[in-house]
C-alpha cells in the first residue's frame, strides 16, 4: 500500500511541476501580442522579383496584429542596428517607471567614446540629456549613443545585454539573442552576432511605438546634435523619400545586409514592415515602400466602397 502510495505522490508531483513550469512560462510571454495570418495574395506578385533579393520579411497590421504578407518570417538573421530598438525600449520603460527622466543627463564614459561606426563623436567627460541621445540612436544610429545609455541603464555592457535578452525572453522573442547594444559584428571571439527574425522583430516593433517619444524622435529626418555643432541626418532614406512612412529603424553591415523596420503609423490604418538581408538598399526601400502604400491605399478604397 505504502509502495501504491509514494508512486502516486510522485505521479502527482509531476504533474504539477508541469503544470507549474507551463504557467511560470506562459506568464513569461504573457505581455507578447499575437500575430496572425491573414495573407493579402496581391502582395506577392507587388514585390515581384524582388523577393530574390531579400532573407526574410513580414507586413503587418499595427491594429489587428494580422501579417498580411511574409518571407520567411521564422528565419534568424543578423540584424545589425535594429539592436537599438531593444535599447530604445528598455529606456522608455524605465523612463514610464520614473527611474529616469528624459532630461537626466548621462556622463560619456570611456567605453563609450571609443565606439566605431555610425556615431556622433561623444567625448569622454560630456554630458548630454537621455533624450538627445536617444534622438542620435533612432536618427542618426549613433553607436556611441546607444552604447552610452546602455551602459548607464545597466552599470555595464555586460549587465544590461542581460537586461536585453531578458526583456526578449519575457516577450517570448524565442529566436532573438543580443551579443551589445549597438548591433555593430562582434570585436571580440567571445562574442557573436546579435541575431532575431522578421516575426521576432514585430514583436518588439510593436512595444516600442508603444511610447509617443519614441515614435517622435524616429520621425525626424533631420535635427542638429551638441547644440547644433553636429548634423543628424535620419538614416531612414525610405522615410526621408516617401511621406507615408515615419519611422522606425534601419541596420547595416556587409554581412547582415540591409535591414528595416519601416512604418507607418500617421493614418487610421496602421502598418508595419519588416526587410532582413536585402542585396541593396534599393531592393529593401522598394519592397517596403511598395507594401505599405498598396495596404494604405487597399484600405481607403475599402472606406470610400
Amino acid at each position: 500500500m505504502k509502495t501504491k502510495i509514494s508512486s502516486i505522490g510522485i505521479i502527482i508531483g509531476g504533474i504539477l511541476v508541469v503544470v507549474i513550469g507551463f504557467l511560470v512560462s506562459s506568464s513569461r510571454v504573457a505581455s507578447s501580442p499575437r500575430l496572425r495570418l491573414k495573407i493579402d495574395p496581391q502582395c506577392d506578385s507587388l514585390v515581384g522579383d524582388l523577393c530574390e533579393d531579400i532573407k526574410a520579411g513580414l507586413g503587418l497590421d499595427v491594429l489587428t496584429h494580422e501579417i498580411f504578407w511574409e518571407k520567411e518570417p521564422e528565419s534568424t538573421w543578423h540584424i545589425a542596428s535594429l539592436t537599438k530598438l531593444m535599447v530604445v525600449l528598455i529606456a522608455m520603460e524605465k523612463v514610464k517607471s520614473g527611474k529616469l527622466g528624459l532630461g537626466d543627463t548621462i556622463e560619456v564614459t570611456a567605453e563609450a567614446s571609443r565606439m566605431g561606426g555610425a556615431q556622433v563623436y561623444l567625448k569622454e567627460g560630456e554630458r548630454f540629456p537621455l533624450r538627445e541621445l536617444l534622438e542620435a540612436t533612432l536618427v542618426y544610429s549613433a553607436n556611441d549613443a546607444s552604447y552610452l545609455i546602455g551602459e548607464y541603464i545597466g552599470g555595464s555592457k555586460e549587465k544590461f545585454v542581460q537586461m536585453m535578452n531578458k526583456r526578449a525572453e519575457k516577450m517570448g522573442l524565442r529566436s532573438t539573442r543580443f551579443w551589445n547594444m549597438t548591433g555593430l559584428p562582434p570585436s571580440e571571439d567571445k562574442e557573436s552576432y546579435n541575431v532575431s527574425t522578421c516575426r521576432d522583430m514585430a514583436i518588439l516593433a510593436l512595444e516600442v511605438i508603444k511610447y509617443p517619444t519614441a515614435r517622435r524622435l524616429a520621425s525626424i529626418k533631420i535635427d542638429s546634435f551638441r547644440n547644433g555643432e553636429f548634423e543628424l541626418v535620419s538614416r531612414n532614406t525610405l522615410m526621408r523619400r516617401c511621406d507615408l512612412v515615419d519611422g522606425l529603424k534601419t541596420g547595416y553591415y556587409r554581412k547582415a545586409g540591409w535591414n528595416i523596420v519601416a512604418t507607418s503609423l500617421m493614418r487610421e490604418k496602421k502598418v508595419i514592415v519588416i526587410i532582413l538581408g536585402a542585396k541593396s538598399r534599393v531592393a529593401r526601400d522598394s519592397i517596403a515602400k511598395r507594401l505599405i502604400k498598396h495596404t494604405l491605399n487597399k484600405s481607403s478604397e475599402m472606406k470610400s466602397g
